[in-house]
């Protein structure tokens, strides 16, 4: 009924490595902006501020969907066999 997953899996290899450089460029992008100002405005900074920790909290539940990923695809199917 979803012949996409056939498609995924594939070129799972591909996704992963696509994935990989996404994150990684999420990563720099989280780690670069850290230090940036916010705005002068006590309320504006005040949502800068919850937004970079909200993005960081999105950027690490991505990470452990990665992982959790790359376990399911690559690590328990080689344990298996």
């Amino acid at each position: 009924n979803v012949p996409q997953l056939i498609w995924l899996s594939r070129h799972k290899i591909e996704l992963f490595a696509f994935a990989t450089f996404m994150l990684s460029v999420a990563g720099y992008l989280q780690w670069r902006a850290r230090h940036a100002p916010c705005p002068a405005d006590a309320a504006l900074a005040k949502a800068c501020t919850r937004q970079r920790r909200v993005s960081f909290y999105i950027y690490l539940f991505s990470l452990g969907m990665y992982a959790l990923g790359a376990l399911f695809a690559f690590i328990l199917p080689w344990v298996a066999s």
